[in-house]
Formats: structure tokens, C-alpha cells, sequence
């Protein structure tokens, strides 16, 4: 190998023509593998020259790292990306939405002892600034529970969000005894997005959280007629006025027209809605005659 070029043939990988011998044209093969040489040269270990060489070194020591710094705009895509990243394993970790549960029940669970004490000892217990507080209470425990739900909690599987009815069940006793909480429910979180009564009574996919919404909106629905106040009203406001109830019926309905052809796989719990509220009383029922259903 006295010739560069058959030392690079040889020794480098990558494409090289050979020949056949059988066929007289040059084929093209490829060399997965590559040959280097070390050469190693001698530093001359002269005293003075090594002192003058450390003295300059040290010279240039100083706190500076001299190697090349990533772009900002790199290091802000980069910073970017791990903040999201560690959001969403936090965000969707057991841990919190087990806090986000401990956090309402614990809410519930102050508000329920409240009332039932009041109910066994009348309005001894009880004063104006502690059912404040108490409606208070129960309006952070429902704005915690339909933030928390709509935006995370109703969208995961049920390995990690845990029984959907467990929710429901904190959210009936807020708006069972707060009117400011049912009206949140009603006015915030419902009439103001009219598309969840179709994303979450019909298409949703889990069957368990439709049947959770369905039990809500009844509960809702039973809870806000003591809060109608149509007395002060004039008359044609009357006429044309509808409750929470009402807007509730009107707004399920509604979706029976729109959305039935092609979703029907998945209408066992609309359908329960109407058995569960019109198994409440004879008003729910009078109700759906008013509605013409």
C-alpha cells in the first residue's frame, strides 16, 4: 500500500467499485467499516519552555466556561418544552388528583355537619356571618369540583380519576344546601357553555361520567326551584321567563332533535335522565307536559 489511493481504498468505509468473476462489469459494493492510524509525536520536555507554558496557562484561568453557549432562543424552546413536560406528569399524577378529591370532601364534609347540627338544634347555632361562610364554602367547593372535572379530571381514565359518582355526589350536597353555588353551577358552568349538555350527556365515551352529568343536571334541576322568584316580575316577563329548571329540560331536549342520528349507541343515559327526574315527583312530570314532550 505504497499509494494513498489504495491506502484510502482499503482501509475507509464507503462505496467502492469491484469486479465480478463472471460478469465483466464493475459492481458497486459498500464497506461497513473503517481503519485509522494513530501517530503519536514526542513534546520536547524542556524545563524553561513547561515553566513558561504553565505560568502561561495560569495566566489565562479565570471563571469564564469557554465553550460555546447554547443559542437563547434554543435555550428558551428547550426551558419551554420541560415546563411542559413536568406540568403535564404533575398534572396528570395520582397524587393530584387525589389531593383535588381530599380538598372537596373536606369542604363537604364541614358544610353537611353544619346543616345537620342546625336541623337538630334549630337556629341556636346558627347566625348570619356562619351560613355566609358557609355558602361561601360551598361555592369555592363547587368552582374547585367543575374546573377541576371539565378540564381534567372528566377527560382521563378511570384508573386515575377514580368512580365518576363520587364527584356528582360531593357536588349534589354544595348545591343541595347553597343557592349561590347552584346558581355558579347553573349560570357559569352550563348555560354559559351550552355544548357540554352534547359532550358530556351523549358523546362522551365512558358511560360512567354520562351517567354521573345526568344525575347532576337532575339534582340541579330539583334543588333550583326554591330559588325562582317571579313575583316582583310584570306579567309579559312572566310569560316569557324560565327557570333553571326549565333552561335545564329545554337545553336536553334540545339535543334529541340534533344530535340523535348519530349517537345512538350511546343514549342509554340521556334516556335515564328523563326516568331519574320524572321519578322525582308529580311537579316533574306537570313539568314535561309543559314542555310538550
Amino acid at each position: 500500500m505504497d499509494e494513498d489511493e489504495e491506502l484510502r481504498s482499503q482501509c475507509f468505509g464507503g462505496d467502492y467499485p469491484a469486479q465480478s468473476f463472471d460478469q465483466p462489469v464493475m459492481k458497486r459494493q459498500r464497506r461497513w467499516w473503517n481503519a485509522y492510524i494513530l501517530f503519536y509525536e514526542k513534546i520536547s520536555n524542556d524545563e524553561s519552555n513547561s515553566e513558561n507554558s504553565l505560568e502561561k496557562h495560569l495566566s489565562k484561568l479565570q471563571l469564564y466556561d469557554q465553550t460555546q453557549r447554547m443559542p437563547l432562543s434554543v435555550q428558551r424552546s428547550v426551558r419551554k418544552q420541560n415546563i411542559k413536560f413536568l406540568h403535564n406528569r404533575i398534572h396528570f399524577s395520582p397524587e393530584y388528583f387525589h389531593f383535588m378529591k381530599r380538598l372537596v370532601q373536606s369542604n363537604v364534609q364541614v358544610i353537611v355537619t353544619f346543616y345537620q347540627q342546625q336541623q337538630q338544634h334549630g337556629d341556636k347555632i346558627s347566625s348570619n356571618n356562619t351560613i355566609e361562610t358557609i355558602e361561601e364554602l360551598a361555592l369555592v367547593s363547587v368552582q374547585i369540583a367543575t374546573k377541576f372535572l371539565f378540564s381534567v379530571g372528566w377527560r382521563t381514565k378511570k384508573a386515575l380519576r377514580g368512580p365518576a359518582n363520587d364527584w356528582t355526589e360531593l357536588i349534589i350536597h354544595c348545591i343541595r344546601w347553597s343557592r349561590k353555588a347552584r346558581y355558579y353551577l347553573a349560570e357559569e358552568v352550563l348555560f354559559k357553555y351550552p355544548n357540554r349538555f352534547q359532550e358530556y350527556l351523549i358523546d362522551c365515551t365512558s358511560a360512567e361520567i354520562r351517567n354521573a352529568f345526568g344525575k347532576m343536571l337532575v339534582a340541579l334541576a330539583s334543588h333550583s326551584r326554591q330559588d325562582e322568584q317571579t313575583t316582583n316580575m310584570p306579567t309579559d316577563d312572566i310569560k316569557n321567563y324560565l327557570t333553571v329548571e326549565e333552561s335545564i329540560l329545554n337545553h336536553v331536549l334540545r339535543l334529541l332533535k340534533k344530535e340523535m342520528p348519530d349517537n345512538v349507541k350511546m343514549l342509554t343515559q340521556y334516556f335515564q335522565f328523563f326516568v331519574n327526574y320524572s321519578s322525582i315527583g308529580r311537579h316533574e312530570n306537570c313539568l314535561w307536559l309543559k314542555c310538550e314532550t
